[in-house]
């Protein structure tokens, strides 16, 4: 796993368009394969061939040997050699350089200044963008650099999609999310070599998005203006638990929040921690959706676990 442009959080060391071109095409490749299985003799009556029927019709005779495994394919990682994912006969592999290229391309287009930072892990990549010159209010002085964040998987764990970023000035916090100006997803199964229709589908995401800070800095306001009314630390430890049951993560998370919180602080004692802590990708983009639930859910209360788990007790200072 490698991180190519700024560590998380750290809009300084984002790179230009020429630099993530360079970067983005480095990234893993990946191809299709024919897949195979191996029949021991022994599994076949008296090591002769038999007749197996298959789902939707027809049959195939089995011998003892190789045998390619219909309808499925698999996709091999190139750089490191290993199985990626297994998929149907239809599926068409989208590159990472091709997806995350054809954003890059899209932006530039656009004319719009830009910074990168671009990430490889291995069958996952990730690309951040900001737009130095949107910014949108919040209750800082500095406010939230506007951008966009891009996905692309090998292995299946997500499709080629697109989300809202944001990066908070005032205390280096990174925010995306899927659900505050919708998403666009694209299957690559659907795409294929079809890279018109690609960029035809990122530049209306970017260009959404473009246009949207005000539905962002709406959302802002209705998070800072939702207070929450904890009764001591260990409510705020208990309710932080309730919606990321991690200790470590939630002592210190707990520990950012006051005794009387809005939304938005409590969201950003999430963001916080995911930002400037050592949190693996997974992780990272688990806890960032649990954040997005508190920045858009007015219901978000405070919580109460029926038993505490050993090391949970957080003592008020």
């Amino acid at each position: 796993m490698t991180s190519m442009g700024s560590s998380y959080g750290n809009v300084k060391n984002m790179v230009d368009f020429d630099e993530a071109s360079r970067l983005v095409s480095q990234l893993d490749k990946a191809m299709e394969i024919p897949l195979f299985f191996k029949l021991p003799e022994h599994m076949t009556p008296f090591g002769e061939p038999f007749k197996i029927p298959l789902v939707g019709g027809g049959e195939v005779e089995i011998k003892p040997g190789f045998h390619e495994v219909p309808h499925n394919k698999g996709v091999i990682n190139l750089r490191s050699g290993s199985l990626a994912s297994v998929v149907g006969e239809q599926y068409s592999v989208l590159q990472h350089g091709d997806a995350l290229g054809v954003t890059i391309n899209v932006i530039q287009g656009l004319g719009m200044k830009a910074k990168y930072k671009v990430e490889n892990d291995g069958n996952v990549a990730r690309m951040e963008v900001l737009f130095p010159e949107i910014t949108i209010k919040d209750d800082s002085k500095q406010g939230i650099l506007l951008g966009v964040r891009m996905m692309n998987s090998y292995d299946k764990s997500t499709s080629f999609r697109g989300e809202f970023f944001g990066y908070r000035q005032v205390c280096s916090n990174g925010m995306y999310s899927a659900k505050i100006l919708g998403e666009v997803s694209i299957s690559a199964r659907h795409v294929g070599e079809n890279f018109e229709g690609l960029e035809r589908l990122v530049l209306q995401f970017v260009q959404h998005v473009l246009n949207s800070p005000q539905v962002v800095e709406d959302k802002v306001k209705e998070a800072i203006a939702s207070i929450l009314e904890f009764s001591d630390k260990q409510e705020i430890y208990d309710t932080v638990f309730t919606a990321y049951p991690n200790m470590t993560a939630a002592e210190k998370i707990s520990a950012e929040i006051p005794m009387k919180a809005s939304r938005w602080q409590v969201y950003n004692a999430f963001t916080r921690y995911l930002s400037h802590e050592d949190v693996t990708h997974r992780n990272r983009d688990n806890m960032a959706r649990v954040a997005e639930k508190v920045l858009l859910d007015p219901k978000f209360k405070p919580a109460v676990l029926k038993e505490h788990a050993p090391m949970a007790k957080v003592v008020a200072k």
